[in-house]
């Protein structure tokens, strides 16, 4: 692994840190899409993970990706809100090297989402 993708992998594991700690507020899109509104300095910023299955028989065509992460792939975007253009866009399928960071983020988020569901259908109960 490069300097590069060390720092790269040791930024992500840092998101997935602060989400799985409970600082990063996630909503759910769509079932394969997370999804977390940052304010910065400059704007807002939408961050983005998704997770992709693919087929067996798409596996094949993949080459080079091990057979651990064969059949997932992970997507991780931060664009701008204001302008929608992307500041970032990262894929397991092109970056093997970040799987684990982007699973970690992904599951960290899919846990979040399970525990304001848990919440949600507690307070249904609760009313009655």
């Amino acid at each position: 692994m490069t300097d590069l993708s060390s720092g790269l992998s040791s930024y992500l594991d840092r998101i997935a840190e602060k989400s799985q700690n409970g600082e990063i507020s996630w909503t759910q899109p769509n079932p394969s899409v997370f999804q977390w509104i940052r304010s910065t300095e400059d704007g807002e910023l939408r961050v983005t993970i998704q997770k992709a299955e693919f087929p067996r028989s798409a596996i094949r065509s993949l080459g080079e990706v091990s057979r651990a992460n064969a059949g997932t792939t992970y997507l991780f975007q931060v664009q701008n809100r204001r302008s929608r253009q992307p500041s970032l866009s990262l894929s397991s399928k092109e970056r093997p090297d970040v799987f684990q960071s982007l699973e970690k983020i992904y599951k960290s988020a899919e846990r979040d989402m399970d525990l304001q569901a848990t919440q949600v259908l507690r307070q249904l109960l609760d009313d009655e």
